[in-house]
């Protein structure tokens, strides 16, 4: 991280710039990073659920269900598209499933795809179960094989097709996969 400190042209997105990618993917990093490197605000749509709520996402989704949680975060993802100046937005995979939510990523946001191949994700994720059970949505709750993860996978990844870059985080870190993003700027940015 030599150039974590370095100083870079004042930037700003003419829209938000999404992360998504499956729990494990590492976006949430990847997009906190992002917003150090770039200056610019960072907003988690899931964290602004818990805040609005006064729970953790895994209280709420227990206590009121999924259902409840992705009208939530559907609301609050609005309200994120719309503030202004653009930030960068890490976005839960629940969103991806929602038609409405997708086409507002697609047509008011750049959506960038952190992407993990699946040997290297099943692992992440199967650790982190072994540590937490609880600690990923309600689609992996219960034994996780390597099919029926490629099966919850495959249709979260079908709606990744559409983003407008796609970013392999597999065996990089944070840092690394924050630059190539940046190096996507000229892509959306407005200099000033």
């Amino acid at each position: 991280m030599s150039d974590y400190y370095d100083a870079h042209p004042h930037r700003v997105p003419r829209v938000p710039i999404s992360l998504a990618g499956f729990p494990g993917s590492g976006h949430d990093g990847v997009a906190t990073t992002l917003a150090a490197l770039t200056g610019l605000s960072f907003a988690s749509v899931a964290r602004r659920v818990e805040h609005s709520v006064g729970a953790s996402t895994r209280v709420i989704l227990s206590r009121f269900g999924e259902e409840y949680f992705r009208a939530l975060e559907s609301n609050e993802l609005e309200t994120a598209l719309g503030e202004t100046p653009a930030g960068v937005l890490s976005v839960r995979d629940g969103v991806l499933l929602d038609p409405r939510d997708f086409e507002r990523l697609l047509t008011r946001s750049a959506l960038v795809h952190v992407y993990v191949g699946i040997d290297a994700l099943f692992e992440r994720v199967h650790a982190r179960l072994h540590d937490d059970p609880n600690s990923l949505l309600p689609d992996l709750a219960g034994p996780v094989d390597v099919e029926r993860f490629a099966a919850i996978l495959a249709e979260r990844e079908v709606c990744l097709e559409e983003a407008t870059i796609r970013v392999d985080a597999t065996h990089r870190n944070t840092h690394e996969v924050a630059r190539e993003i940046i190096g996507h700027f000229s892509l959306w940015e407005e200099t000033l």
